[in-house]
């Protein structure tokens, strides 16, 4: 069955001071890199939920169904809960567009490990990151949710259904703020040094 793809665009980037979308690595922004990412990803839906005024300034693939916030002040729940009620999917992969360093053969883990009834969680270190994966069972939670931690709440609330997936730590990293952006950057660099 196909699983639904679910690309978080909409946010208010408040920590960087300005919007992450546009933001560029590898010769790419941000949005165009996750775009590139998620197109990879064959057998699924997908769903971009992103404001009407950036939704204007990119190009949209024709498998891409957008999915219009324009009240991303409510938080990542907002966007989780727009998404989930526009999927058809037997689950729900929510992507994030601040892991430039994310990789192809990272979602096909996680999408390996996915079913309509866990929640896929990867990990490095001990520690929990995105993307995550809910299966249709946590649907109606998904539609419930409220607040700035989008899925957050669903997925703590269903250790039981948990299924994590080990990832070096680098290709789950956020850039959340400016000093996370320049060592982005600096990342690059020295990558483009050594090879």
């Amino acid at each position: 069955m196909t699983v639904s793809l679910i690309i978080m665009a909409a946010g208010q980037s408040r920590r960087m001071m300005q919007n992450k979308l546009f933001l560029t690595y590898n010769g790419q922004t941000f949005i165009e890199g996750v775009l590139s990412l998620a197109l990879k990803m064959t057998e699924t839906e997908l769903i971009l939920v992103i404001s009407s005024v950036d939704v204007m300034k990119i190009v949209v693939p024709n498998r891409v169904k957008v999915v219009i916030n324009n009240q991303p002040e409510k938080g990542q729940s907002h966007s989780v809960s727009l998404g989930t009620n526009q999927a058809v999917g037997m689950g729900y992969l929510f992507l994030p567009i601040d892991q430039p360093l994310l990789r192809g053969d990272v979602l096909k883990a996680i999408l390996e490990k996915a079913s309509e009834t866990n929640i896929v969680i990867p990990e490095s270190a001990g520690k929990l990151g995105s993307p995550v994966y809910f299966g249709r069972k946590f649907r109606q939670e998904l539609l419930e949710v409220k607040g700035p931690f989008g899925g957050r709440s669903v997925r703590d609330g269903h250790p039981e259904a948990w299924v994590k997936v080990t990832v070096p730590g680098e290709l789950l990293k956020d850039i959340d703020c400016q000093e996370d952006y320049l060592a982005l950057i600096k990342y690059m660099s020295k990558s483009s040094v050594s090879s």
